[in-house]
């Protein structure tokens, strides 16, 4: 608004029959002058394509790939997740649950290739029966901590792919009477409200959604880009932050300290 633009936002569902119409149509009707693919459908080429025939500007949030004509706002998932997953190495946690994102969310991808690499760095064996498919929602973290929490048997920490699904673990975690974090660590992703509202407070990942939006504007509005696709400038990697809070503290259990 402040550069005298209007925000139009459109769902697509790439599942729906006909969808690739429905883009053309609002292509062609609401006259766009640049276009913001979030994920996961930032991934999708035959939505890129319909972008690229009709000459509108567009930039992708978070793409699996870095694109060679079109601009792109990204921060590095992969990174983030194996500082996270460090840090709980270092309070003494070696039984480490990480709770996936949807199977078709590159940064889902991202953030378990991450875990993974720290996990490996640290010789520490991936106990695979503590990686869980959730869906980003709180019920699938309440279904998730059911199943990870139900027994003796079970992880000294968790990391969750983001914040709505740790919230679910720690809903979990508090109804099974587990103390949080001294029984059970609980890191999540994103640095969302729900992070800050639950207590204890999560330990999270601050991911700069907001400062992506913003910078992904100003490629979109910068004439130069509009002019010399693919753009230097175009491709732009955001610093991320680890947020410690309450949910995470040393690992209780003799057999996994340090």
């Amino acid at each position: 608004r402040e550069l005298g633009y209007h925000l139009v936002v459109e769902p697509v569902d790439l599942s729906r029959p006909g969808w690739q119409d429905h883009v053309r149509d609002s292509i062609a009707s609401l006259r766009l002058d640049g276009a913001i693919i979030a994920p996961p459908i930032c991934d999708a080429p035959e939505l890129i394509d319909l972008f690229r025939q009709s000459a509108v500007p567009h930039v992708l949030m978070a793409p699996s790939v870095e694109p060679e004509d079109s601009g792109a706002v990204r921060m590095d998932d992969h990174g983030a997740a194996r500082e996270m997953t460090d840090y709980l190495i270092c309070l003494g946690h070696r039984h480490i649950a990480f709770v996936q994102g949807p199977e078709n969310h590159s940064a889902s991808i991202r953030r378990e290739e991450g875990f993974r690499a720290a996990m490996a760095t640290a010789a520490i064996a991936v106990d695979e029966r503590f990686v869980l498919r959730g869906d980003f929602s709180f019920r699938s973290g309440l279904e998730l901590g059911e199943a990870l929490l139900r027994g003796p048997d079970r992880p000294s920490a968790i990391f969750a792919c983001n914040d709505d699904m740790a919230l679910g673990l720690l809903i979990t975690a508090i109804k099974r009477d587990i103390q949080v974090p001294d029984d059970l660590s609980i890191a999540g992703f994103d640095d969302a409200a729900s992070s800050r509202a639950a207590w204890p407070q999560i330990t999270t990942i601050r991911q700069p959604k907001a400062e992506m939006a913003a910078a992904a504007v100003d490629i979109l509005v910068d004439p130069s880009f509009r002019r010399t696709i693919p753009h230097p400038d175009a491709h732009l990697m955001l610093p991320h932050a680890l947020v410690v809070r309450g949910s995470t503290g040393r690992c209780g259990t003799d057999a996994d300290r340090v």
